[in-house]
């Protein structure tokens, strides 16, 4: 398994891009009603803003602190021996993946993760060359393992990705290059809470 990890200040940033177009995605924040009889109640809220990432929200049937609880509790899964043994798992930082693609497809086969051997008819390269099919589908076996991986520079994300998050990989890098982004539109209390995570 190879689990990818968003730095937890980009991932906020990321889901609070434009909560009205979709960028939370399955996270949903939550407001407890407390009933003139004392019950007390949890209901969903229309998403709308960043900082409800920083209150009570639900995801999968459960309801967490924050958002950044909901990461903690992913995270934690990815590195339970139990739940992904370690002799079989991967865990790669997103900002890695970007940075540094290459060294990061190097790593991962070094620990026994083959490159595919299915791909598209012309896969580019790093040096800008391409693996070639065989009429029947498979690599061209005279042709040796790219010495580089390339990756790809158009949005990874399809149309039911809000169009926002649809961005190339140089637009990712410039964006990810600044480390003003992390907190970019955040307070205090906010940023203090995101410490703990880092």
């Amino acid at each position: 398994s190879v689990c990818l990890v968003k730095d937890p200040a980009f991932w906020v940033q990321s889901l609070g891009r434009d909560p009205a177009e979709g960028t939370f995605y399955e996270v949903q924040p939550v407001q407890e009603v407390v009933y003139d009889t004392g019950e007390v109640d949890v209901v969903l809220c229309e998403p709308w803003s960043h900082c409800q990432l920083f209150g009570p929200i639900a995801f999968d049937g459960r309801i967490y602190h924050d958002a950044l609880a909901l990461w903690a509790d992913t995270v934690s899964g990815y590195v339970s021996e139990r739940l992904l043994p370690a002799w079989r798992t991967a865990v790669v930082r997103s900002e890695d993946f970007l940075f540094s693609f290459e060294e990061v497809m190097r790593q991962l086969g070094a620990r026994g993760l083959a490159p595919r051997r299915s791909v598209p008819a012309e896969a580019p390269t790093i040096d800008g060359s391409s693996l070639r099919r065989s009429e029947d589908g498979e690599t061209d076996s005279t042709r040796p393992e790219p010495a580089a991986f390339a990756p790809v520079e158009g949005s990874a994300k399809d149309e039911t990705h809000p169009e926002c998050t649809r961005r190339s990989r140089s637009e990712l890098l410039e964006y990810y290059r600044s480390p003003a982004n992390r907190h970019a539109g955040l307070t205090a209390a906010q940023v203090a809470r995101l410490r703990g995570f880092a």
